[in-house]
């Protein structure tokens, strides 16, 4: 006759775990994390700086209006 008695595995899956194993989980993704960001490629790209000159603000870009003159 078989045992009708759960494992012991059972009794622990449904439990919250510790902070040690929290700790450990965490720093396991953090490595992965860092090895993946490592791994990719750089691209440098940079932004233009801000123009200041009012012409090149869409509204007051006599090119956008020129059909409207």
């Amino acid at each position: 006759m078989r045992s009708q008695a759960t494992p012991q595995a059972a009794s622990a899956q449904g439990a919250a775990p510790t902070a040690t194993e929290q700790r450990a989980r965490l720093l396991a993704l953090l490595d992965q994390c860092q090895a993946r960001d490592q791994a990719a490629p750089r691209h440098n790209c940079y932004l233009a700086p801000a123009s200041t000159s009012p012409l090149d603000e869409p509204a007051t870009d006599p090119a956008r209006w020129q059909g409207f003159i």
